[in-house]
């Protein structure tokens, strides 16, 4: 599924531009939102249950950034190629669960951590204690009294 389309992007960056990247190849522009839908699922695909069933505006806005990116080429602009970092930082923090898209199908409970606590077992027990010698009092310069 495409996330985006041919109009869409002339929306977002003017005809001008995007026919001027199409050049007098008219199926260029689909190719590069295919490719760019393609990464989204590609980064999404572990999260979320593919395809969506609706278009999701986050998703249209992330496609026309890379695929605006990969009709330039080698030779993009700067501030294509800081919308392009943000397009794919975006879909890192989708698939790593930072950010969330609001559909059916996220594959992880929302509440889960992904914190894990390990821990030894306690070395000190009440058993082990007990065979110790009992000290009522502090150390370093404080009165003890010792059992005998």
């Amino acid at each position: 599924m495409n996330y985006a389309t041919r109009a869409q992007m002339e929306s977002r960056f003017g005809a001008a531009e995007v026919q001027g990247l199409a050049g007098t190849n008219a199926n260029v522009v689909d190719e590069a939102i295919a490719d760019a839908s393609a990464k989204i699922d590609a980064k999404l695909r572990g999260r979320y249950a593919l395809p969506f069933d609706a278009s999701l505006a986050e998703l249209t806005a992330i496609a026309c950034d890379i695929a605006r990116f990969l009709l330039y080429k080698d030779a993009a602009p700067d501030i294509v190629v800081k919308r392009y970092d943000t397009a794919m930082s975006q879909l890192r923090d989708y698939a790593s669960g930072i950010s969330t898209l609001d559909v059916p199908g996220d594959t992880t409970d929302a509440n889960a951590s992904d914190i894990a606590v390990v821990a030894s077992p306690a070395i000190f027990n009440d058993t082990l204690l007990a065979t110790m010698p009992h000290i009522t009092g502090r150390t370093n310069g404080m009165t003890t009294r010792r059992t005998t």
